[in-house]
Order: structure tokens, then C-alpha cells, then sequence
């Protein structure tokens, strides 16, 4: 990853509240693309949704040469409950739509087609640990061509068995998400930097090394799941404060909406997204600058 870190030129991350019955959005997705989009599963509207308010937040177009990182939890669970409860249980076969749906890999076929993007085309799933997963892969590339990546997660419903399947507990609200950022190494005014991604032995060595990567404002830092779940750095170091936005409900995309939420806000700081690696007994560190504090 470059010196200075990626520009970012566009962050946008879009949720909505889970209710006890799915809530069309089809028409939302035609007031923002101008045109009726046929025949897609509700994952597909939801990145859409994200992917293309995201670009126009940055009133500019992606060179049709930028490539396409999405990621997701588990992909598309909605579709694939609803055709699996058609196989087992109804012991009928999935219609061909239903079927072609279930692939997460085609919201990013739908995503690419209606930005114009030619580039790489990647989806990929690793629980929550999907955005830092994808941030991986994309190493350097990402200091030499633009990117888009975002994380999409769909809800299932009923909203009870989902909540199961997320492991959370009964009457905790649920949310879906779409989160985006526009990595772009020829952008002149970003709205901030993705400073670095790298493996630490402690969380002490990711808050120095945050720490000295800040040019000014605040110095924020959010614990992943598995962190925060462990009860870890209960006392907040001097110097530090924590950032925890809030949204309309839990969703495994909580990364990314740090990361989104953080760099749209315009606020002066450094924040450091710090996780427990998942195969492994190191920490993985995210940092990220705005605008004001990486100028």
C-alpha cells in the first residue's frame, strides 16, 4: 500500500431497518437509476442501492477500466433459504430466476453494467471479516487503479429465524446495509485516505502506529466484533476515544460502516479499526484518515 495511503474519493453507506415483512425497493432503485431494473433478487437491488449513490456522492463517473470488490457475510441468504425451503419442503424445483439468483456473483455483474465497469470483478464472503478480507487481497492494485468495494448484506425473514441465523438475540433490531467505497489513486481532493491495512502482534502496536500516521483531530478507534465481544481494552488508552455510529439495526457489516460512516463525516482524526485475525493469533488493523487530517 502506497506511503501515504489510498485516496478515497467517494464513502457512503446505506441501511434500512428490518420490518416483520420485506419492504419493496424497487421503486427507490428507479428514482436513483432513472430506469426499471427487471428481474433481480432483492441482494442485487440492495448493492445497486449503495453502489450507485455512492458514485454519485462524488458527482463523477468511474473510468470504465475501475474494478469491483464486493463482499457479503454469506451472500445472498435470503434467496438461497426461499429456494432451498421450495426444494426440501415444497419438493419442488426452483424456478430458473430463483435459481440464477441464488449466485451472489451476479449483483456484481448488475453493479458493473450499470456503472460501465470492464475491470476486475470479484465477490467474496468471509463472515465479518469480509471488507478487511477484500482490502487484503487487493494489496497494492489498489495504489495503481481504481476500485469500488462495497459490502452488501440482505436480510431473510422471518425476521426471528434470521436473527438465529446471525446468532444475535431474540428482538435484537436487524438492519440491511450497503457500503461503499470509491478507492481511487488519481483522485486530487478525496474525501480521505486508507492509510494502511497490516497484521499486528498487539493491539498497543496498532495505536502507535495509528497514532503516528495521524496529521491532526481526533484519535478514534472501534473494536471488531470478536474484540468487543471478548470484553478487550475495556479502559480506552489516554489520547483515544471510541466510534461506534449508530445505525437502524445489526448487520455483519460492521466494518464497513465504521470506515464509511468515519471518512463521510468530514471530522478532523485517525481512526483504527482493530480485529482479531480469524485464523490466527495476531490482530488486523485498519487506518483511515479524513480529508482535514490527511491533507
Amino acid at each position: 500500500m502506497a506511503t501515504d495511503g489510498i485516496p478515497v474519493r467517494a464513502a457512503l453507506a446505506r441501511e434500512w431497518p428490518v420490518s416483520d415483512a420485506p419492504e419493496n425497493r424497487r421503486g427507490e432503485l428507479e428514482a436513483l437509476t432513472g430506469r426499471r431494473q427487471r428481474r433481480i433478487s432483492r441482494f442485487t437491488q440492495i448493492a445497486l442501492l449503495g453502489a450507485v449513490a455512492c458514485v454519485d456522492e462524488a458527482r463523477a463517473r468511474p473510468a470504465p477500466e475501475t474494478g469491483l470488490y464486493m463482499v457479503s457475510s454469506h451472500g445472498d441468504v435470503g434467496d438461497s433459504a426461499t429456494m432451498l425451503e421450495t426444494l426440501y419442503r415444497g419438493h419442488q424445483p426452483p424456478m430458473p430466476f430463483d435459481f440464477i439468483n441464488v449466485s451472489s456473483n451476479m449483483a456484481g455483474f448488475y453493479v458493473a453494467r450499470e456503472l460501465g465497469l470492464d475491470g476486475p470483478n470479484m465477490m467474496l464472503a468471509r463472515g465479518t471479516d469480509s471488507l478487511v478480507a477484500a482490502l487484503e487481497l487487493l494489496g497494492d492494485d489498489a495504489a495503481h487503479a481504481p476500485f469500488l468495494v462495497g459490502a452488501v448484506e440482505a436480510a431473510s425473514w422471518p425476521p426471528e429465524v434470521h436473527r438465529r441465523r446471525l446468532q444475535v438475540a431474540a428482538g435484537t433490531p436487524l438492519a440491511e446495509a450497503s457500503c461503499w467505497l470509491w478507492l481511487d489513486p488519481g483522485c486530487a481532493r478525496p474525501v480521505g485516505h486508507l492509510r494502511w491495512l497490516r497484521r499486528v502482534g498487539s493491539p498497543e502496536a496498532a495505536l502507535q502506529a495509528a497514532a503516528a500516521t495521524g496529521d491532526g483531530g481526533r484519535l478514534l478507534l472501534t473494536l471488531g466484533e470478536q474484540l468487543a465481544a471478548a470484553g478487550a481494552m475495556a479502559a480506552i488508552p489516554d489520547g483515544w476515544a471510541r466510534f461506534a455510529p449508530e445505525g437502524p439495526g445489526y448487520h455483519e457489516a460492521g466494518c464497513a460502516r465504521v470506515l464509511c460512516r468515519f471518512l463521510a463525516s468530514g471530522e478532523p482524526g485517525t481512526l483504527l479499526f482493530l480485529e482479531r485475525h480469524p485464523l490466527d493469533r495476531d490482530y488486523l488493523a485498519v487506518c483511515v484518515t479524513n480529508r482535514s487530517s490527511s491533507a
